[in-house]
């Protein structure tokens, strides 16, 4: 299945030119021209990225909630010694 720049967009609720933004700055999947003037995103591709972004996530709040753990024992670790 094939999807237009319109439905990509609605797909992450952002405009048009987000989706084409996020392919020159972000790593967003490039775009496949099936003819002139018809470009389209194989959906397959777009989850795969959203699924690596999500993934992504979850590892920046793991990596953010064990620095916060890890700064509360070291404070713990700072009284008790005191």
């Amino acid at each position: 299945m094939y999807l237009s720049d319109k439905q990509v967009a609605g797909r992450f609720n952002v405009s048009r030119q987000t989706i084409w933004r996020w392919c020159r700055d972000e790593g967003f999947p490039e775009p496949i021209n099936l003819s002139p003037g018809c470009t389209r995103w194989k959906l397959s591709t777009v989850e795969a990225w959203e699924s690596a972004k999500e993934a992504a996530a979850h590892r920046r709040a793991d990596l953010d909630e064990w620095m916060i753990s890890k700064t509360v024992v070291d404070h713990s670790i700072k009284r008790v010694r005191s």
